[in-house]
């Protein structure tokens, strides 16, 4: 899966676009003179811009005020989003599904991020996971891809049964504990991620699913909210998931096509236009105790 033909342009032309301010500012390569020159170099002399891009963030903030964001009524908070937002580190391509493909953090606490691709489908680039790769994720539009750099670690390291078993139960909790993350900014509350008991968020997951499941278990339910605060979260968050199904249908049908809408014990609460502002109402609204709790709910509009 990848990002469409029009947005794939559009990243490019934002992202070279800063690799050539940080190039004139520091000149990292002083014989490229355009964004051609640039991008007809090999990736390995091409990274350089991109560490330095990343070595100066301030250059984010010269190109917000100075370049060219005519791209996309967006471009600016496309261009802020990964100044503030980004993720870089080691990570193994673990497995390619139909909506994204996943990479696995490899510190602690473990997570897994649904990425896509840009100009070529990440199959194509990595066909035979899991590869173990250094990469930065970048916010797009409520979805991850990545600076267009994969730089695998030395030669190409052909992983057995035992790690493949490993990488594995590996994403198997780190799906219990953050889901698949598939839009940035993710706080990792490291709390929840290292001493709340894995089995029992597990089971208050699979507890709150339906509607059904939580009428028929609620005594259970709300004992395991009452164990640790960052389990009554997952109560929450877990909640908003499951009842996003039928307020998006029910929102659909009113004729709301798209928009960002918090989620609250079976309730709409607030609504906004992006997710940022949409955490800053939900953070009136509520008293500080309470506003980290609802669920933010993306209604994507449909091709």
């Amino acid at each position: 899966m990848q990002v469409s033909e029009n947005e794939g342009r559009l990243f490019y032309d934002l992202f070279v676009g800063l690799q050539m301010l940080v190039n004139r500012r520091y000149g990292v390569i002083p014989t490229v003179d355009s964004s051609e020159e640039l991008m007809a170099l090999p990736p390995e002399q091409r990274i350089k811009t991109r560490d330095a891009l990343y070595e100066h963030p301030e250059c984010f903030d010269e190109f917000l005020r100075e370049g060219d964001l005519s791209a996309s009524a967006d471009a600016a908070e496309i261009v802020a989003g990964w100044r503030d937002h980004r993720v870089s580190g080691m990570f193994y391509i673990f497995r390619h599904l139909k909506s994204h493909t996943i990479f696995l953090l490899s510190e602690e606490p473990a997570r897994a991020f649904g990425v896509l691709g840009l100009a070529d489908p990440l199959e194509k680039l990595a066909p035979h996971p899991p590869v173990m790769i250094t990469a930065t994720l970048l916010p797009f539009r409520g979805r991850i891809i990545y600076d267009g750099f994969l730089t695998t670690m030395g030669p190409m390291i052909l992983f057995g049964g035992g790690m493949r078993r490993m990488f594995n139960d590996t994403y198997r909790d780190a799906k219990a504990r953050f889901g698949v993350i598939t839009s940035l900014p993710h706080v990792v509350d490291q709390d929840l991620g290292v001493q709340d008991d894995v089995a029992d968020h597990r089971r208050l997951k699979t507890l709150v699913k339906s509607e059904r499941s939580r009428e028929l278990h609620w005594d259970e339910i709300l004992e395991l909210r009452e164990r640790s605060p960052k389990l009554d979260r997952v109560y929450h968050q877990e909640r908003g998931k499951a009842d996003a199904r039928w307020v998006g249908r029910r929102l659909r049908e009113r004729g709301v096509t798209q928009g960002w809408f918090a989620l609250y014990e079976g309730m709409v609460i607030a609504s906004a236009t992006t997710q940022k502002a949409l955490a800053r109402r939900v953070r009136e609204i509520l008293p500080a105790s309470t506003g980290h709790l609802p669920y933010l709910y993306q209604l994507k509009k449909k091709p």
